[in-house]
């Protein structure tokens, strides 16, 4: 898009001005290559090969702490370009990279880049996405957060869902989650209800993380005659709702309230007849 052009063409500007720019300009550039007087514009090889050369890199165990901006500009890339671009090359590209650089950060001896880069960027997109109305994005996110769970075993919030990790797909949380079949889904969500109701994930985490899934379960129309999956996600919504602070009910209370009315209004323009015209 124009805009995409303008970043670009901003980078360049400041590169020519400060050589300290150069590698973010490229990055930029890489990410954001297009091709003239062509039906699809988006240049493929170029940001493949941009994004193949950055994980190369990553994987030789950078130091962030001399680099941030640099691996920051990278990631925030590769999760726009994940979620922008409708592409399995790119996007599995991408995927490997976002994970690139995440396997080398060591929350003890990198803990500012730990917060700034997973907490700060990775994990507030993860929480966005999981809203997303697209099932097929949201699962690929939640498949990330699966890893980053994996990754970050001793942290105070990732920890929390460990236990929902298992060598076996069967007894697996996240692959259960997002598989085809729904008898699959619903056993995912009578775990982590249980999981919520014992104390194991706090009520926050639970909040932040396992809420927008139910929720997403509960407005997809696709699947509004499943009663029983539509049942079990409702009781994670409920398990969560007693853990939540006041001011987090009330916003869900809202917002339940919002879209009772919204359907409400639906149901009753669809039985209103229509005037005879004579």
């Amino acid at each position: 898009t124009g805009v995409r052009v303008e970043l670009v063409n901003c980078f360049q500007a400041l590169a020519e001005k400060d050589c300290t720019y150069n590698g973010i300009f490229k990055i930029v550039r890489g990410f954001n290559a297009v091709r003239k007087h062509l039906h699809d514009p988006i240049d493929f090889d170029k940001r493949i090969d941009t994004i193949n050369a950055l994980t190369e890199e990553a994987n030789k165990s950078p130091d962030f702490s001399t680099n941030f901006l640099y691996w920051r500009c990278a990631m925030i890339s590769s999760l726009y370009q994940f979620k922008s671009v409708d592409d399995m090359s790119i996007q599995t590209a991408t995927n490997r990279l976002i994970f690139s650089i995440c396997e080398k950060v060591d929350p003890n001896r990198d803990a500012l880049f730990f917060a700034q880069l997973i907490r700060g960027i990775v994990l507030p997109e993860i929480r966005r996405m999981l809203k997303s109305r697209n099932e097929r994005l949201r699962h690929e996110y939640i498949g990330i957060f699966a890893k980053l769970v994996a990754l970050f075993r001793d942290d105070n919030e990732l920890g929390q869902f460990t236990e929902l990790l298992n060598d076996d797909p069967d007894h697996d949380f996240f692959q259960n989650i997002t598989h085809i079949q729904h008898h699959r889904r619903r056993e995912a969500f009578k775990q982590i209800s249980e999981y919520i109701e014992n104390g194991t994930i706090k009520g926050a985490a639970a909040n932040r993380y396992i809420f927008p899934m139910a929720l997403s379960t509960l407005l997809d129309s696709r699947i509004s005659g499943k009663t029983a999956l539509l049942e079990q996600a409702l009781e994670v919504v409920e398990a969560i709702a007693k853990c939540m602070p006041w001011s987090s009910y009330r916003r869900l209370l809202d917002m339940q309230l919002n879209l009772a009315l919204k359907n409400s209004k639906v149901s009753t323009e669809e039985k209103v007849p229509e005037k005879k015209t004579k």
